[in-house]
């Protein structure tokens, strides 16, 4: 599975993160076969994310993402430093997802393998 990331701060550190949670042999199976577009836009800059035969990490917008998260990396930090879940990241605005009634399958996976990613 290949990670291709960009030469900014944030897409780096995605990719260093996908790379750890992507050494299953399962969870690299499951991924490949994913064709999943998405922005984390934080307040920094966004950072556009696809799925598709591979993960691309891009630093910009790309056209028509399945879904967008909206966030802090302050909120991102915290996740990651176990003093808040997704969930109540979510449930008190701080991390807002588009696209979740669009494209609920995308969702769901994009949660599946993030949420985990950021936290472990």
């Amino acid at each position: 599975m290949i990670v291709n990331p960009t030469d900014d701060f944030i897409g780096t550190l995605l990719a260093e993160v996908f790379r750890r949670e992507l050494e299953s042999e399962k969870k690299k199976e499951e991924v490949s076969k994913w064709k999943i577009s998405m922005i984390l836009d934080t307040d920094y800059y966004p950072v556009s994310i696809e799925f598709n035969n591979g993960i691309s990490i891009i630093k910009g917008v790309i056209k028509d993402p399945d879904i967008t998260m909206t966030t802090s990396m302050q909120t991102i930090i915290d996740i990651t430093r176990g003093k808040t879940s997704a969930l109540r990241a979510i449930r008190k605005g701080e991390l807002r997802v588009k696209g979740l009634f669009r494209h609920p399958r995308s969702a769901f996976r994009l949660y599946r393998f993030m949420i985990p990613a950021l936290e472990g």
